[in-house]
């Protein structure tokens, strides 16, 4: 008894009768996973039972009395006892779950839900509370019918195969989805209706209104849409459709039934919405049907192309035309995916691969130069390369003559070229050896040759892209000294074999590609 709260955090143990809360709250748990209590529980008028638990917990014992049962901690609370309590039920954290499966879990009083209900029961089940409160209340299996007045403004959602007989009325800032089977529905303005798991049908026994202000969320895919089966009226005074594209990717150019009443569809929608960038939606109507048409605009692909790479990318995919794969995929993106997909699309580790090529190369002029500056030199001069501390490879004393001189040199290193605004960042690295012979053509100048191997790694990470390359190189060099000046110079050849891999990512195609 009292006014303040007693937080059970042990086990609770089983007596032989029922704890009695006669004033303030008994709280099993302090929002941990400790705390259990194994025995009925009375709540008097005015006193509370508090669940605060971040884990599962099933509670199997009865709950009486004039008293209220509060939901507090992140965890699941599972009633499974058929509850008698009548002074009503708050939720404001977590999930309160109404059965677990079977046929047993109820309670009776009125639902406060700031977080999530759940009935989760077979067979049907007649809830006669009423329900308030902005959380989300859903139906996971069975039969469950609401006979109590409702307030609730929150998010409604019906597994695939539950069932209410009652009549649903969804007001302002309300939400209901799912794919169950319910005895009507009225959508005041600010509500929203919103059928399937993305996509799915809604059946309705009995009459459909959409006012003014209300909102008809449809989902379309290749293999389903959203749809709204009534046996009776469907009366429009208004409202939105709004179509979304990003759950999926649609039939080019279709038609869809989004609204079928068997008792015949009066009134129209005020208006329909798309974030397509290059389809328009369209509805029509006839006695029994809203339809759903998906009609090409005249938006050009390249118009939402934000980089010069982009805009190459689309005026080539826009060549592709109708029925092609890529080009159904990118017809159907809604405005803000166009340029992530003509990146995916662009293909632009190829033209960097060649940057790559470009910026490595240095390694092998650096290790012949450096190669050179150590060969040759005038007598009694000291040799140039002081004037650089560029290593090279270690030689014995050259001699003017035909012998030749053998030298090798590995190398390695890591580069990146950063985005210039068009083009990703590109990341690199090497690692290879040269192997190289020269000889004295005369007595202030040499002339050989080398060869060698490397192979390199880059990844363009922005556009899922990555290569590796095996390098070959052939060459000729020399250089002569005359007093305290040098020229030196050579010829390269470099082969290499690419291999570059990718992913297209984007909605409606998810493709690896390999080249090399």
């Amino acid at each position: 008894s009292g006014s303040g709260t007693w937080s059970l955090v042990g086990s609770g143990g089983s007596l032989a009768g029922a704890f009695a809360v006669n004033g303030g709250t008994l709280q099993v748990g302090n929002g941990g996973t400790s705390g259990t209590i194994a025995n009925d529980v009375v709540v008097a008028n005015g006193a509370a039972l508090a669940f605060n638990r971040s884990d599962q917990v099933i509670y199997a014992n009865v709950i009486s009395g004039a008293g209220a049962l509060i939901k507090n901690g992140t965890g699941t609370l599972i009633l499974t006892g058929e509850n008698i309590y009548t002074g009503g039920t708050f939720i404001n954290q977590g999930t309160l779950q109404i059965g677990d499966g079977g046929t047993v879990g109820s309670v009776l009083g009125d639902i406060v839900n700031n977080a999530a209900l759940v009935f989760n029961r077979s067979g049907t089940y007649e809830f006669p509370g009423s329900i308030s409160g902005s959380g989300s209340v859903t139906i996971i299996g069975g039969t469950v019918n609401f006979t109590g007045a409702s307030g609730f403004n929150g998010s409604f959602i019906l597994s695939p195969g539950a069932v209410s007989t009652s009549p649903f009325l969804v007001g302002a800032g309300g939400t209901i989805g799912g794919t169950g089977t319910i005895g009507g529905l009225t959508v005041q303005s600010g509500g929203t209706v919103s059928p399937g798991y993305s996509p799915g049908t809604l059946a309705v026994n009995g009459n459909v209104a959409f006012a003014a202000g209300t909102t008809y969320v449809v989902d379309v895919t290749m293999a389903a849409h959203d749809l709204i089966i009534a046996s009776g009226t469907a009366t429009l005074t208004g409202g939105t459709v709004q179509v979304l594209a990003d759950s999926g990717y649609t039939k080019p150019l279709a038609t869809y039934t989004i609204l079928s009443a068997n008792g015949g569809v009066n009134g129209q929608f005020a208006a329909v919405t798309a974030n397509y960038a290059f389809l328009t939606p369209l509805l029509s109507y006839d006695t029994y049907n809203v339809y759903l048409t998906l009609a090409r605009n005249d938006v050009r692909f390249a118009s939402l192309a934000v980089t010069p790479n982009q805009i190459t990318t689309a005026e080539a995919t826009q060549m592709l035309g109708l029925g092609n794969t890529v080009f159904d995929a990118v017809l159907q993106l809604p405005a803000a995916s166009v340029p992530t997909a003509l990146n995916a699309l662009s293909g632009e580790i190829y033209a960097s691969t060649a940057s790559v090529i470009q910026q490595q190369s240095v390694y092998v002029r650096d290790a012949v130069t450096g190669r050179l500056r150590q060969s040759v030199f005038a007598p009694g001069v000291e040799p140039l390369s002081y004037a650089s501390k560029a290593a090279g490879p270690a030689t014995a004393q050259l001699s003017a003559s035909l012998t030749p001189t053998l030298w090798a040199q590995g190398y390695g290193g890591w580069g990146n070229t950063f985005s210039d605004g068009n083009a990703a960042s590109i990341s690199n690295s090497i690692g290879g050896f040269l192997i190289g012979a020269d000889v004295a053509v005369l007595p202030n100048a040499r002339a050989g040759i080398f060869g060698g191997f490397s192979q390199s790694q880059f990844d363009v990470d922005s556009r899922s892209s990555s290569g590796s390359m095996d390098n070959y190189d052939l060459g000729l060099y020399g250089a002569a000294q005359f007093g305290a000046l040098a020229a030196r110079g050579g010829l390269s050849y470099t082969w290499h074999d690419v291999s570059v891999d990718r992913t297209v990512a984007f909605p409606g195609v998810y493709q690896g590609l390999s080249a090399g």
